[in-house]
């Protein structure tokens, strides 16, 4: 009897969790005559478990509940398929979710070296520029604005306090 309530349990818990597809797929092949011949044969065999005498052939028995057996492996071989192309799917999903985050990491690291090493020219550039006014003192240097940036607008301050300088001197 415990053995009848765990399997009718089990196939409560698998009929509220299994997809759809699994679902469909289990109550199609449960329809077999098997399953409700077992059925029967059980319900005898517990009205007469104290009694005996069962009436039912040995031989039907067993070829009727290896019936059910096989058609019950054969759900377990079709829900094994099912979950397999599932994992197949999730698993190719996070492949190309990895390769996608790698792209998008590598893209950055790029994006990152070139921008600390345009800002590094940018510094030397104007760095170099002053060491040369400092160190030849001539105040007359022709300072070029090439940027439009933080670095345009330092150099056309320092050409504009360069050109005060040289002219009040």
């Amino acid at each position: 009897m415990a053995l009848v309530a765990q399997q009718k349990a089990f196939t409560n818990e698998f009929l509220t969790f299994a997809s759809p597809e699994m679902k469909k797929m289990y109550l199609q092949k449960t329809q077999d005559p098997s399953f409700k011949e077992v059925q029967k044969m059980r319900n005898i065999a517990i009205q007469k478990a104290k009694t005996g005498n069962f009436g039912i052939n040995a031989e039907y028995w067993f070829e009727t509940i290896t019936k059910k057996i096989n058609i019950l492996k054969n759900i377990d071989d079709e829900i094994s398929k099912i979950v397999k192309k599932d994992l197949d799917s999730i698993h190719n999903f996070f492949i190309l979710q990895t390769i996608i985050g790698l792209g998008i990491i590598i893209f950055m690291i790029v994006i990152g070296f070139l921008s600390v090493n345009r800002i590094n020219l940018q510094v030397r550039s104007l760095k170099n520029l002053i060491l040369e006014i400092a160190n030849n003192k001539d105040l007359s240097v022709d300072i070029r604005v090439y940027e439009n940036d933080e670095f345009g607008q330092i150099r056309s301050a320092l050409r504009e306090f360069l050109f005060c300088i040289s002219s009040s001197a």
